[in-house]
Order: C-alpha cells, then sequence, then structure tokens
C-alpha cells in the first residue's frame, strides 16, 4: 500500500535530517518503497566567533547581534564570542553584524556543496580573498553619535550670531556719529521728524498701545 510507504519515507527523512544536524555537509539519500534512492539537499552549518580581543575590556560578546541574508536567520554570540547557523542550505550569504556603539564590516560566507567547504570574506574587499571558517567578526571602530568640537577661537566667536550683531552695533556706534557730523541741521531736524511720523503709523505700536 502507498500510505505505509509514504509514512516509511517520512520516517526516514525525519532520521536523516537529524544525522545532518549531527554531522553538517553529509549528503542525506533517502529509500523509497521502491528501493530507489531520493537524494535530499546538503545541510551545513555555519560556525564563527566574534573577535572579542578587539574590543574594549568588559565588552559583553552577547551584545553582538548576527544576521544571515538579510535577517532570515539570526543569531546572538555566546559568552566566548561564539555563533552558528545551522541547517543551511548551499549558497552564498550576507552575513551582517550589530552592536550598539560599534560598526562591523559586512561579510560574505560561501556555502559550497562542490567543495564541501564554507568559506568566508569581505565584502569592501570585493571578495578577492576567501578564508575557511570559522568566520571571524572583528569591529572596525567605535560609532560617535555626537558631534565633536573643534575647541574655541576668536574668529569662531566673531562669526556666531551673537558676534556679528555685536561687531555690526560696534561698527554702527562708531560710523553713524561722524555720518550725522557732516548733515545740515536742519535737514537732520527734518529726518527725526519724519522717523518719529513713521514711528505712530507702525501698526505695531498701535497695538501695544504706544
Amino acid at each position: 500500500p502507498r500510505a505505509p510507504r509514504l509514512a516509511l519515507a517520512l520516517a526516514a527523512l525525519v532520521g536523516c535530517a537529524c544525522a545532518a544536524r549531527a554531522a553538517p555537509g553529509a549528503e542525506l539519500q533517502l529509500v523509497d518503497g521502491d528501493g530507489k534512492q531520493v537524494h535530499v539537499a546538503e545541510r551545513y552549518t555555519i560556525e564563527g566567533r566574534v573577535a572579542v580581543d578587539a574590543l574594549p575590556k568588559g565588552f559583553i560578546p552577547s551584545r553582538v547581534k548576527l544576521a544571515l541574508d538579510g535577517g532570515a536567520r539570526t543569531a546572538v554570540a555566546r559568552a566566548d564570542g561564539g555563533f552558528q547557523f545551522s541547517d543551511v542550505l548551499p549558497g552564498v550569504y550576507l552575513l551582517e553584524a550589530t552592536a550598539v556603539g560599534y560598526s562591523f564590516p559586512q561579510l560574505r560566507v560561501d556555502v559550497s556543496a562542490k567543495h564541501k567547504s564554507v568559506r568566508w570574506a569581505r565584502v569592501a574587499a570585493g571578495g578577492a580573498r576567501r578564508w575557511p571558517a570559522p568566520v571571524v567578526v572583528a569591529a572596525e571602530a567605535p560609532l560617535d553619535y555626537y558631534e565633536k568640537e573643534d575647541g574655541g577661537g576668536l574668529m569662531k566667536m566673531v562669526m556666531s550670531p551673537m558676534g556679528l550683531m555685536a561687531v555690526f552695533m560696534c561698527v554702527m556706534a562708531f560710523v553713524m556719529p561722524r555720518m550725522l557730523e557732516g548733515i545740515d541741521p536742519e535737514e537732520l531736524k527734518k529726518m527725526q521728524k519724519e522717523m518719529q511720523a513713521q514711528q505712530k503709523d507702525n501698526p505695531l505700536n498701535k497695538l501695544m498701545g504706544q
């Protein structure tokens, strides 16, 4: 009957899958009810470690979160910095690591069924050189979330809004008296009257009761 044969095939599949976890990279073969071999895709384990020695003393490795293939698979580093992704199909994957306050390079991980190996390379380097597993994740540099002060200085103070206003007031206080010295007294009185008239007609003064 087909039903018992299907049940036996499923049981064999489960048993082979368990064996694959114990020995990653081993080719899985099933035998159906008719005695024919059925090939199943190989599974591998990507093992790696976070370079804790490159991080400050007291850094907790479990703060490093790892994402494989755009977050399709995730993992957290262990206390010793190690991590792994199990039951991975052959292919090319992008491995990204994140931790608050640190920047990590993107890594390319090649899982090869032909060579039965796992190799990795830095994406920024173009993958020209690849290393065998375990994958090593090392922080590039601490992230600075705050803009650093470039120090003070007279020029910076003068070019600030308050500095420019102070310079303008000083220039006007020095230049205006000299400008008024050459003006006819009658013309000066006329200008003052015009300014007073403009202030009276100012709508803002009317609102303030002036």
